[in-house]
């Protein structure tokens, strides 16, 4: 039988609850689930029209100044043109985008950054690949065929 992977609900309410614990002040974040489920038409518009982005990542981690941002993936799940689109604006704003599949991802994001926590995580390795920061593992899994989410 194989393994059960978490929704990207279920992987984006076990991150929040994960931040709201290991996240030490100054440092703090906040969450942007617009892309979750379907919205209403009337909440949709109202949205749109007071400056929501399509493609902004899940969660944003702000600290001295500085706002990193992590793009939320569960299972097979893979960004859409639209998300790669605003990731770009993002990265040619100055800003870095990581895309996590799990807790084990957030904390080497933590790690990487430097973010202040409750207790010192291990880390994997983040590397670039093209224009993309992700973890050794997930650039392997790029390179074996299997793609970024696979």
């Amino acid at each position: 039988m194989g393994k059960l992977e978490p929704s990207e609900t279920q992987l984006h309410i076990a991150v929040a609850e994960f931040l709201d614990w290991i996240l030490l002040p100054p440092a703090m974040y906040t969450t942007f689930p617009a892309g979750w489920g379907q919205l209403g038409f009337k909440t949709s518009k109202q949205l749109k029209r007071s400056g929501l982005k399509p493609g902004m990542p899940d969660i944003l981690v702000l600290y001295e100044s500085r706002c990193i941002f992590i793009e939320l993936k569960a299972g097979k799940n893979k960004l859409s043109p639209v998300q790669r689109e605003m990731h770009s604006k993002l990265r040619d704003a100055g800003f870095h985008i990581y895309i996590a599949k799990s807790i084990e991802d957030v904390i080497t994001v933590l790690v990487h950054e430097r973010i202040p926590t409750r207790t010192r995580p291990t880390v994997r390795k983040w590397v670039q690949h093209g224009d993309l920061l992700m973890t050794e593992a997930t650039r392997d899994r790029m390179e074996a065929g299997r793609g970024i989410d696979g």
